[in-house]
């Protein structure tokens, strides 16, 4: 019995570290979403929507990893007595534990992959910008490159 005790109590400290873990890394992943965010409306006319969508997405779903953590850390066991019933108690609330701080993950890394698409399509924007900024400086039109690459393909292709 206390075998199985200690089991568990070792148990319930690694998911308490876990979501301890969970907490900081998505506060601070909600500080920089929420600092981009306003970055995004505060330069609206260079800040794709599809940045702004994901970015706010991101920001949700941290705000909603953060909660799910918390409740997680204020689940606790009903029964104080050491015998079968609080062995079983024990269990089930672990369980618990281990099935909120799952979801809290997964949670966490939807809305880091979220983060992480709105980055990618801000800068594939910004290089797109770029470069067709560069080819007007350079009076060349992308359609000429597009012939020349034909061009090009056809000759050595």
């Amino acid at each position: 019995m206390s075998d199985s005790l200690d089991v568990l109590k070792d148990e319930h400290k690694d998911v308490r570290i876990v979501n301890d873990s969970i907490l900081r890394i998505s506060g601070l992943l909600l500080t920089v979403t929420l600092g981009a965010i306003y970055f995004s409306f505060d330069n609206s006319d260079t800040i794709p929507r599809f940045t702004k969508l994901f970015l706010f997405i991101s920001s949700i779903l941290l705000g909603l990893a953060i909660f799910v953590s918390i409740f997680t850390l204020k689940i606790k066991s009903r029964y104080i007595l050491e015998n079968i019933e609080f062995i079983n108690a024990m269990q089930e609330t672990t369980d618990n534990e281990n099935k909120w701080t799952n979801r809290a993950v997964k949670v966490m890394l939807a809305a880091v992959s979220s983060l992480v698409i709105g980055m990618i399509a801000f800068a594939i924007c910004q290089a797109y910008n770029d470069m067709l900024n560069n080819f007007s400086l350079l009076r060349i039109r992308p359609i000429e490159l597009i012939q020349v690459a034909t061009n090009i393909t056809y000759w050595f292709g």
